[in-house]
């Protein structure tokens, strides 16, 4: 097939993404054969006959959306509704995570270039400074 009628059915599929992964796959499938057979039967179609004799993108998808069940739609978009929920609410916190580390770090660099950072206890691992020793210096 060429790029045209390529994009001829990514249209239509893409037109389809409310209708179930299944049905839409063997509704692609089945057009993609009729196409085929379409062009095995006339070599020299052009890609906008092709499109004039099966109808736009946008006829395909409205029509076999009208034969699914109102049921099996409203699943599928109340699915939908819940995942762009989940995914918005991760993004949101994440959101809030970034500004609340981006907000510390500009704390904590306020901080010290300000001289208001002191370490009093001693950090674990090094031994306390002998006080003769810095007195030398």
């Amino acid at each position: 097939m060429t790029v045209e009628l390529e994009a001829y059915l990514k249209e239509v599929d893409r037109r389809l993404l409310v209708c179930p992964k299944q049905r839409r796959l063997s509704l692609l499938k089945e057009l993609r054969g009729n196409i085929s057979a379409f062009l095995d039967e006339r070599p020299q179609t052009t890609a906008q006959e092709v499109r004039a004799c099966f109808g736009a993108p946008e006829e395909i998808a409205a029509g076999f959306l009208k034969s699914l069940p109102d049921e099996e739609l409203n699943e599928q978009l109340h699915l939908r509704k819940r995942v762009l929920t989940f995914v918005r609410t991760i993004v949101a916190a994440l959101a809030i995570v970034l500004l609340l580390l981006f907000g510390y770090h500009v704390y904590d660099g306020y901080a010290y270039s300000h001289g208001e950072t002191s370490y009093d206890a001693p950090i674990e691992g090094i031994p306390p400074l002998d006080k003769s020793a810095t007195d030398t210096y």
